[in-house]
């Protein structure tokens, strides 16, 4: 996981349940950015696959609640 921090894309990183164990989230410019971030995650050694979903649209984004989220 600490190459990960290293990716200047990467925003988020989760661990999840289900058919995965990790989501993370990222921000780039276009769909070249994103081949690249891929080509840089596969030659890590623990990355066996991976699973691309796009965000088309952000309905909401809100930062860690006070009160609500404990950190």
């Amino acid at each position: 996981m600490m190459e990960l921090r290293d990716l200047p894309e990467l925003e988020e990183i989760h661990s999840v349940t289900g058919d995965t164990c990790m989501l993370l989230k990222v921000r780039m410019q276009d769909s070249k950015a994103m081949e690249a971030l891929l080509k840089r995650l596969y030659d890590m050694p623990d990355v066996v696959s991976t699973k691309t979903y796009v965000a088309l649209s952000t309905y909401l984004e809100r930062p860690v609640q006070a009160g609500i989220t404990e950190f």
